[in-house]
């Protein structure tokens, strides 16, 4: 894989996973080239990613789904059966 990305001078860049996760600088700087073309500074890849970062760590609990409405069901009415018997 990494053969046939230099043969054809494809970018690639390595980033340390517990790194990104936990130091928003490394991550800037890793994948600054990209954000310059986009225009992206640091102020605002650093609200963006305070924001992930809320909602991503393990000890985050998301809001408890509503449980679903209660549902009448009416008994079967043993009168109402056609069947012979």
């Amino acid at each position: 894989m990494l053969r046939r990305g230099t043969k054809h001078e494809i970018n690639t860049t390595f980033i340390n996973f517990d790194k990104m996760v936990n130091d928003k600088k490394y991550l800037f700087n890793k994948i600054k080239n990209i954000l310059d073309e986009k225009n992206i500074d640091f102020e605002t890849f650093s609200s963006v990613y305070d924001e992930a970062e809320l909602t991503s760590k393990p000890n985050h609990t998301p809001e408890e789904p509503k449980p679903p409405e209660p549902r009448s069901v009416e008994p079967k009415d043993s009168l109402s059966d056609t069947s012979s018997t």
